[in-house]
Parts: structure tokens; C-alpha cells; sequence
């Protein structure tokens, strides 16, 4: 009897992990049916005065959600995005527009502040303070991006800019609703992190520049092939 009973409860723990395996299986095939293909799903942002660099028209357009505090996106400004700008920026073939994405604390903010206050001073001294910063990054778990370090860093590596301005600006918070902007559009289009990047509104599941190139080649052949 208890031998049967024991047959039964091991029939019954194996009848429920079928069930459940069959159940789970079920459920991915669903979500996974009824999920949009992040692929080829396309999103929309509003461009309107947000930093950019190359040709206004160009076939592609890149937009990158970045946090100047984030070590990976420093490495891809130093190791990548040369690559990128003489390639396909400078070429005319793409359009490459940062979009602030503070996600490591509350100098994230301010760093970000930085660069809006330089980009409404000078649109292309924000290039300059986008690589400068990143050489001068600070550890990330640490809160470094003050506001007296900001301006210092722009004084010794950003010219033309009115420093005094720049002060003022961190201290006011004069551009905080464009960054809470910009990261809006972000979790509207479900950015897991930083640096995240979108090729024609595509986003695309990689930072290294050779899935990057291919995804922009992939955009460029498609304007090039005439429709029937």
C-alpha cells in the first residue's frame, strides 16, 4: 500500500511539471505571436531641437539614448563612433541625434544639463563637450558630474561657450524638462539601457559597428532600390 501511494505521488509531481511545461510553452507561443517584432517595429521621435551631427537630409538617421555618466557609452563614443562619423557622417549618409537617458543617479541630470546648456549656446560645441566628458568620466557608482566640475571641464576643453551662462543654467535647472523629454521618449520606446541606438526609428539590438554598418547599410540599399 504505502509503495502504491508513493507510485502515485511520484505519477502526480510528474503529471504537474507536464502540465506546467506544457502550459509554459503555451504561454511563450502567445506572447511571442502577440508580441510586435521589435525588428521591425518603428518609432517615431520628435527631433526638434535635439543635438545633431551630419547632413539634415541624410537617408539615415541614428538616434542614440546615452547617459555621459554611462562607462559603456564612453567606450563606444571612443572606440566606435570615430568610426561611424568618418564612414557615414561625414559622407552624407547619416544623421546621427543624441537623446539624453539619465538612469544612474541624480548627476546623470546634471551632466545631462550640461550639454543642453552648451548645445543652446553652441550647437556644435555640444560635440565637443560629448567627447570631452566621456574622457573625463568619473567611476560610475560615484557622483562626480557636479555642476563645478561641468563648467571646469568646459572651460579647459569646450570654447565657445559663456561659461557664466553655463554656470547659471546648472544651477537654475533651466533645461531639466528637456531631458525628462527626451528620457519620455525613451521609455516610450522601451530603451533597456544605455547606450541604445535606432537606425530609422529600428532599434537595433547591438553597439558593436559592424551590426551597426550592416543595419545601415541594410536602410541605405532599401532608399536605393526603386519601388515597382
Amino acid at each position: 500500500m504505502a509503495k502504491k501511494k508513493q507510485n502515485d505521488r511520484k505519477t502526480l509531481v510528474i503529471a504537474t511539471i507536464i502540465f506546467l511545461i506544457i502550459g509554459l510553452s503555451i504561454f511563450l507561443i502567445f506572447y511571442t505571436l502577440s508580441k510586435p517584432e521589435e525588428k521591425t517595429k518603428v518609432y517615431h521621435f520628435s527631433y526638434e531641437n535635439q543635438p545633431y551631427i551630419g547632413k539634415e537630409d541624410a537617408p539615415v538617421q541614428i538616434v542614440e539614448f546615452a547617459d555621459f555618466k554611462c562607462p559603456v557609452c564612453a567606450k563606444w563614443e571612443d572606440v566606435y563612433f570615430p568610426l561611424l562619423k568618418k564612414e557615414f557622417i561625414d559622407t552624407g549618409k547619416v544623421k546621427f541625434v543624441f537623446m539624453n537617458f539619465p538612469i544612474l543617479g541624480a548627476d546623470s541630470y546634471t551632466a545631462a544639463a550640461a550639454g543642453e546648456a552648451i548645445y543652446h549656446q553652441n550647437e556644435q560645441a555640444f560635440w565637443t563637450f560629448y567627447s570631452a566628458i566621456y574622457k573625463k568620466q568619473g567611476e560610475e557608482n560615484e557622483e562626480w558630474a557636479t555642476p563645478e566640475f561641468l563648467v571646469e571641464l568646459a572651460k579647459r576643453n569646450v570654447p565657445g561657450v559663456d561659461y557664466e551662462k553655463l554656470k547659471h543654467d546648472l544651477e537654475h535647472k533651466t533645461y531639466l524638462s528637456e531631458i525628462k523629454q527626451d528620457a519620455k521618449q525613451g521609455e516610450a520606446a522601451s530603451v533597456p539601457g544605455t547606450p541604445t541606438f535606432f537606425i530609422n526609428g529600428k532599434k537595433i539590438d547591438s553597439i558593436h559597428y559592424e551590426d551597426m554598418k550592416a543595419a545601415i547599410e541594410q536602410e541605405l540599399k532599401a532608399v536605393d532600390t526603386p519601388r515597382g
